[in-house]
């Protein structure tokens, strides 16, 4: 199991990468940060309300949502702690370690999601 805290925070997500493939697209960056800022908030607390409710299959869609979305932003780290609730969920469903694993990963994405406020209002 990887430890959360043990992630550095440069290795949360790399918006060089982002910056890298919209080719200096600033209207691009900024529908991309938008969407994101948006959307996570809406996927971390329906996966709250699916633990809760013991719903399994949802949080899955959510992480298989996820997963395609957080190479945009080379959230490698967040991406590899997915992957492993992802493989936990499959193999022993929702347990209190799953629900630990999630609020720490949320921990994380809370950061990120700071990081690209403040980038989005760099670029209005």
């Amino acid at each position: 199991m990887i430890k959360i805290k043990d992630i550095s925070s440069s290795e949360h997500f790399d918006l060089d990468r982002i910056k890298e493939n919209s080719n200096g697209d600033i209207k691009f960056l900024h529908e991309i940060y938008s969407e994101f800022l948006l959307e996570l908030p809406k996927k971390l607390a329906a996966i709250q309300v699916f633990l809760k409710e013991n719903k399994k299959e949802e949080i899955l869609n959510i992480c298989h949502n996820l997963v395609g979305i957080f190479p945009i932003f080379g959230m490698e780290s967040s991406l590899h702690i997915l992957r492993e609730i992802t493989l936990q969920l499959h193999q022993n469903g929702i347990d209190k370690s799953i629900q630990k694993q999630f609020e720490e990963l949320e921990c994380i994405l809370n950061k990120v999601l700071t990081e690209i406020e403040i980038e989005l209002y760099k670029l209005s």
